[in-house]
């Protein structure tokens, strides 16, 4: 799997399938950079429109193949690998949720919040917990890119709204060049899945 950071889901399809057939990335399997077009796949990504609501589109996916044999996808930068939630909403939808509340107990002012964007109060749980699993990496992301200079740690809610000034793609570019790994990534293994950097956007 190849990440490429100068991407976006919402001009991914302009940009790869009205484009040449060649392409400059670097094979995580030999190193080659002989890749042409072979097959796609659909998936879905949910991304926040400029009005502030929830907007699910059908993203198609290119495959690569080397001259090795080997396959990749092509994953535009401001997604989270296996997961339909992009990076925008996910920190958006995160805010909504107290991070220092273990309780377990839905607040009664996300009532309307979670009506409007016909999500589950599980699902932004499920997002607090992968979150707490980066937290500590994100926190040492704003320090050494001079975000946060405080000798206290910042509470969850004020990383987050830090993190929330980013421009999106550029804060996952940060972290992947820093631990080497998509932020919010839930899939441990990825083994089988090598993520490399686009090499174009390497700087």
């Amino acid at each position: 799997m190849i990440i490429d950071f100068t991407l976006k889901c919402k001009s991914y399809s302009e940009n790869i399938f009205h484009s040449s057939s060649l392409y400059p990335y670097q094979c995580t399997s030999c190193g080659s950079r002989q890749m042409i077009r072979y097959g796609s796949y659909g998936r879905y990504a949910v991304m926040i429109t400029e009005d502030g609501a929830l907007d699910t589109m059908r993203l198609t996916v290119q495959r690569l193949l080397c001259a090795c044999g080997r396959t990749h996808a092509l994953l535009p930068g401001d997604i989270i690998p296996f997961h339909n939630y992009n990076y925008a909403p996910f920190l958006y939808l995160l805010q909504l949720l107290p991070c220092h509340s273990d309780s377990g107990q839905k607040p009664s002012s996300l009532t309307e919040k979670l009506h409007q964007f016909r999500i589950s109060y599980q699902l932004l749980r499920s997002f607090l917990m992968t979150y707490r699993k980066y937290e500590q990496d994100i926190i040492s992301m704003l320090r050494i890119t001079g975000c946060y200079t405080r000798c206290l740690s910042p509470a969850a809610g004020e990383v987050l709204g830090i993190c929330s000034t980013f421009i999106h793609e550029t804060a996952q570019k940060i972290y992947f060049r820093l631990f080497r790994r998509p932020m919010f990534l839930n899939r441990q293994d990825t083994a089988a899945y090598p993520l490399i950097f686009c090499s174009r956007d390497i700087h």
